[in-house]
């Protein structure tokens, strides 16, 4: 997280279940989650689901739980590592589907976890809306209290955050 928060970046912050009432519970959260690819029509009949190569993985490479405080917020930092498609999946005829490496790519999301009031949120740093998804689909959405969401965006608190983690 030592680079400068970009001005086209946003943070999207969600309440977590109140079964996560500390930091702590940090342990249910999933280590990975695997996503089927999304291929035309076509192709449909040759996506073997007992292959690894025909999923895009989103996992933590960066939560190793150290505790920090900062104004008597206590938080950690992981970094979640998502692949996603790229827009060329085929070859050249459009015939067969280019290796795996060939047609993804992967971005690092920053993503802050937090306690305040006995509750647990966390805090996304992203560009991508797709990024967002699937930061909440690593974390499992059932773990995600959307329906009382009170802090969609907490500006102060994440000022606080920037300036004593030096994002800019």
């Amino acid at each position: 997280m030592t680079d400068a928060l970009k001005s086209n970046q946003y943070v999207v912050t969600y309440k977590l279940r109140d079964s996560f009432n500390s930091l702590d519970r940090l342990e249910d959260i999933p280590a990975s989650y695997r996503k089927l690819i999304h291929v035309k029509k076509s192709m449909q009949d040759r996506v073997n689901v007992d292959n690894d190569d025909m999923y895009l993985l989103y996992s933590w490479i960066d939560n190793n739980n150290e505790r920090l405080v900062v104004d008597g917020t206590r938080f950690t930092i992981w970094t979640a590592r998502i692949e996603h498609q790229r827009m060329k999946m085929y070859n050249e005829t459009g015939t067969d589907l280019l290796p795996k490496e060939d047609r993804t790519g992967r971005y690092d999301i920053p993503t802050i976890f937090f306690e305040r009031n006995g509750q647990v949120y966390v805090a996304i740093v992203t560009t991508r809306e797709n990024a967002l998804t699937a930061v909440r689909s690593l974390i499992n959405n059932n773990n995600i209290d959307l329906v009382n969401n009170y802090l969609q965006t907490d500006q102060k608190l994440f000022e606080v955050f920037e300036r004593r983690l030096n994002f800019r």
